[in-house]
């Protein structure tokens, strides 16, 4: 079954054998092998700051090396293979694992609006993404943005920020400059809440395209 796609109609008769056959044991033949360190930011993942200068890329996720639909037909301008799938890199694999993410949250919490999806995905987000294999140097915030998706505590904020996060822009001069944005809260549970906002400086030491 591995690499080959299943057409819908004997799609209800596996199921059927499954539910019918609760101690059945699928066996999965290997395809190949293969390994990239997890939590290491790709080289060709997108840096920020955007154009008008705020943070970006909001969050990470997977992009190398997974395993996804690929066109039968060669073609020259997308990645094919004869089986249907094939080991990809690229944004182009992240962005999915992000919207399958969102869709997820969405069905979890039909009321949520699209930003309080984007909120629950990125304030969420686990900031342990690494720019080298020993993992000793934590990505910077213009790198991976909130952090690597993670969608079990997505799945449980009990709280959501508009915007998902502040961005005063980038400090070019050394003269002092003083902004202010706005920051609301909402509680999505039935429970009351209290915040206590603090500061984390997240890399060691300030990049002179951060503001300080």
């Amino acid at each position: 079954m591995a690499g080959r796609r299943l057409a819908r109609s004997p799609g209800p008769a596996r199921r059927d054998f499954v539910a019918g056959n609760p101690g059945a044991i699928l066996t999965i033949e290997p395809l190949g092998t293969g390994s990239a360190p997890a939590d290491v930011l790709a080289i060709f993942s997108s840096r920020g700051p955007s154009t008008i200068q705020g943070l970006k890329p909001d969050i990470t996720a997977p992009g190398e090396i997974i395993y996804s639909a690929a066109i039968t037909t060669p073609n020259e301008f997308g990645v094919s293979d004869p089986s249907g799938f094939a080991p990809i890199s690229g944004t182009s694999q992240a962005a999915p694992h992000i919207a399958g993410g969102a869709a997820l949250i969405k069905q979890l919490n039909p009321n949520f609006t699209v930003a309080q999806v984007k909120s629950a995905l990125m304030n969420s987000a686990l900031i342990d993404v690494f720019t080298n294999v020993n993992k000793t140097a934590r990505a910077p915030v213009l790198a991976q943005g909130a952090g690597r998706v993670d969608l079990a505590r997505a799945a449980a904020v009990t709280t959501t920020f508009s915007p998902a996060s502040l961005s005063l822009g980038i400090k070019k001069k050394k003269n002092k400059l003083t902004l202010t944005a706005g920051l609301s809260f909402t509680n999505v549970t039935n429970a009351p809440n209290t915040y206590t906002l603090s500061v984390q400086q997240l890399e060691t030491a300030l990049s002179p395209l951060v503001a300080s």
